[in-house]
């Protein structure tokens, strides 16, 4: 058996080394904890026996560190240890994952017949799981902290009681301030009064204060200013109440930045009962509230303009409902629609565009501010009360709600608002931009939000009819309009095309960043027209779900996908291919048996098939979803959430739903290396799905900058027109 001996003392680790040769095993040595985990990392040792109290490392911080290693958690360690060994010490060492905890002195033999005795323990107890609080970091610095608090007080005690001992005291005293200086945690002492008398280099390096500057400070000097003085109050009185005092607390560096930290805060008590210094140890958790920060943010704002997003808008205004029931308050909802966006952004590429819809933003908030400070100065009206709100629907969609208008009031604004945006020079597309705006007014047009939103849009639809760079008040007939010119074209299309034979899939490469290797290709539903000419998705989706035919054009795609993999794997070729389907085939039990049935028919491998469906279809039918994966898993297929991010709002609906991987929407992904917001947003959701173990693709990547920031947040696929363009084959 190879052995791991883990001593700061040369004496003891000589004494074990004989033993253990004694016995026929062979032995490594390390002086200490971070010397022990690189050598376990290279000659992986079939057991460790290690001391409690080291420089540089002690035995609990590398025991922590070993056992979240996966390739070295499965190694039996026993902790060996003679310095102020008590029940705190066993109870930090067992919850760290250690076999045996074996207090010096022991006898050589005893000491073996303990690790046998642990060893045997682990095979029998091998294949059931633990919940190790290793994984808990505020357990961690509790136990740990706990732990350096004890030590600290019985050494203070000693020394007080055992002058003649002081050479012995001064090396274990040595021992452990090593162990504080090298913790990865922030430590500081401080005297009865607060006074600081201790810190240690992690202090040094999180504050910017070096040791010189915090000495004989108090800790207010790193106040933030945001915590109450109660909260002050609190931790004093519990810290000369003899007690533990723990709390989140948000603090500021020496050079004005903040940083948050779990804090633990102890009285070190003398042998006399009396609280002679305060100790504090802390575990910096900026970086986690920081991701935290952003994906409260993202639940709440567009990632392009800033502004409210649609689904926060939606509770905005129903929040504004609920008293304006009770109050009869009025207001009025307008939809605004950027005329002819789709050609400026096929003219002038997604960047300009997306510029367009941020700049159109912006213009929209000062515009609305202006409109709403005239409001209030001469209506009289309390600002509190009837303040509007600003946010983006979508695509080139924007909203705004204006409370306390009146009907003339809000067409007032409407055609204020279109007017000054005519008026602008936009530099980028070197022309003006005109709207469409729809109104509908509170509680004339309806008291439930949707039906102001349909109503709405009803209203910019007729607009749009007449030409553009109108507002339109919503009438009756808007919506009976509307009906009647629903597509009726494209529905007799996409039916003529099923009759015809003329829907296809074509095939984009998704390409495997950690070695540029294509991975699958998603399969692209298109029709062949009458003149050869090819209609993409966007022209046909929407109809053929209004119409119910969206599960034939589903089915036609997904067949022939399933017969060009079957030919492939004829000739020798195998890849995976994903597929989309509408929402509305979660719900429909005899696609589960088509892809029974045709997977065995055509002979092709479920497991090489991924079946996609969109963030927002399986977030709205979320137990029908939750069922239809996991029936879908059962065949063999794999899952795939489409436009992921887009409300951020369905990350704790990711593990019910046993997705295999999420495509990153491409609004995140456009404009990657020049915007940092998307930067922080993409890394945000990687990392999350990455420790869900769900892999991540990322969509519309244009440029081999996006690739390289990509593979360094560790996305694990990329798609879009830099990686390949759809095609008939591959």
């Amino acid at each position: 058996m190879k052995i791991l001996l883990v001593d700061d003392s040369a004496e003891n680790r000589d004494v074990l080394r004989v033993m253990s040769e004694r016995r026929g095993h062979t032995v490594l040595e390390a002086e200490d904890g971070q010397d022990g985990l690189e050598k376990a990392k290279v000659h992986h040792p079939d057991l460790i026996i290690t001391d409690a109290l080291m420089p540089k490392m002690d035995g609990f911080q590398f025991l922590r560190n070993l056992k979240k290693d996966e390739n070295l958690r499965s190694i039996p360690c026993a902790v060996f240890s003679a310095i102020y060994t008590d029940s705190r010490d066993r109870e930090l060492a067992l919850s760290l994952g250690a076999e045996a905890f074996i207090a010096k002195p022991k006898r050589l033999d005893e000491l073996w017949e303990e690790i046998d005795a642990a060893l045997k323990r682990k095979k029998t107890d091998e294949g059931k799981t633990k919940e190790q609080l290793i994984a808990n970091g505020e357990t961690f610095i509790k136990n740990y902290g706990r732990v350096l608090s004890a030590k600290l007080e019985k050494k203070i005690g000693e020394l007080e009681r055992a002058i003649t001992e002081r050479k012995q005291g001064e090396e274990e005293l040595r021992k452990l301030s090593g162990a504080i200086e090298q913790s990865i945690n922030i430590i500081f002492i401080t005297d009865i009064n607060g006074n600081i008398e201790y810190v240690n280099p992690m202090f040094e390096k999180i504050t910017g204060y070096s040791r010189e500057e915090a000495i004989g400070q108090n800790p207010r000097m790193l106040a933030s200013g945001e915590t109450p003085r109660e909260g002050y109050e609190e931790l004093w009185n519990t810290l000369l109440a003899g007690k533990t005092w723990r709390g989140l607390v948000k603090n500021k560096k020496k050079n004005g930045q903040y940083y948050w930290c779990n804090c633990l805060n102890y009285p070190i008590i003398n042998s006399e009962g009396q609280i002679t210094h305060l100790l504090a140890v802390q575990e910096d958790v900026t970086e986690k509230m920081q991701a935290e920060e952003r994906a409260k943010r993202l639940t709440s704002f567009d990632a392009l303009t800033g502004l409210l997003n649609r689904t926060r808008f939606i509770e905005v205004l129903n929040e504004w409902t609920y008293p304006a029931r009770t109050y009869n308050y009025i207001g009025a909802l307008l939809l605004l629609d950027i005329d002819k966006f789709r050609l400026i952004n096929d003219t002038y590429g997604h960047m300009i565009g997306d510029s367009l819809l941020k700049r159109m933003a912006g213009i929209l908030k000062d515009i609305l501010s202006d409109i709403d400070m005239q409001f209030f100065k001469t209506s009289g009206k309390e600002k509190e009360i009837g303040e509007s709100f600003l946010g983006r629907m979508g695509g080139d969609e924007y909203v705004i709600f204006l409370p306390s208008r009146n009907e003339d009031e809000a067409i007032a604004t409407a055609e204020e608002i279109r007017k000054r945006i005519e008026s602008i020079w936009f530099e980028d597309i070197s022309g003006r931009v005109t709207l469409c705006i729809g109104v509908t007014i509170y509680p004339k047009h309806g008291i439930v939000v949707r039906d102001l939103f349909s109503k709405a849009d009803a209203a910019v639809y007729h607009a749009k009819e007449f030409g553009q760079n109108i507002t339109r008040l919503y009438q009756t007939k808007d919506l009976i309009l509307e009906k009647m010119h629903s597509r009726i074209k494209g529905k007799e299309r996409i039916q003529k095309a099923l009759e015809g034979d003329r829907f296809a899939p074509w095939f984009q490469p998704i390409l495997d960043l950690r070695d540029d290797t294509v991975h699958h290709y998603e399969a692209l539903a298109r029709i062949r027209d009458v003149d050869g000419g090819i209609i993409l998705p966007s022209a046909f989706i929407d109809t053929a779900e209004t119409f119910g035919l969206i599960t034939a054009i589903d089915r036609a795609i997904i067949e022939k996908t399933l017969k060009f993999q079957s030919e492939l794997n004829k000739q020798g070729t195998f890849f995976s291919f994903s597929m989309n389907l509408s929402g509305k085939e979660i719900e429909d039990k005899e696609l589960l048996e088509f892809l029974r049935y045709k997977t065995t028919e055509i002979g092709v491998d479920p497991k090489r098939l991924i079946f996609e469906i969109t963030e927002t279809a399986a977030i709205r039918e979320l137990n029908n979803a939750v069922e239809f994966i996991h029936n879908l898993r059962l065949i063999g297929c794999r899952f795939s959430l489409d436009d992921f991010g887009v409300g951020f709002t369905s990350f704790k609906y990711l593990k019910e739903m046993e997705v295999d991987y999420i495509k990153i929407d491409g609004s995140f992904i456009r404009n990657l290396p020049e915007n940092q917001s998307d930067r922080l947003f993409v890394k945000a959701m990687t990392d999350v799905a990455k420790g869900m173990g769900i892999k991540t693709i990322a969509e519309f990547v244009e440029n081999k900058k996006t690739v390289d920031i990509l593979k360094e947040y560790g996305v694990d696929y990329a798609q879009g027109y830099y990686i390949g363009k759809p095609s008939l084959d591959i």
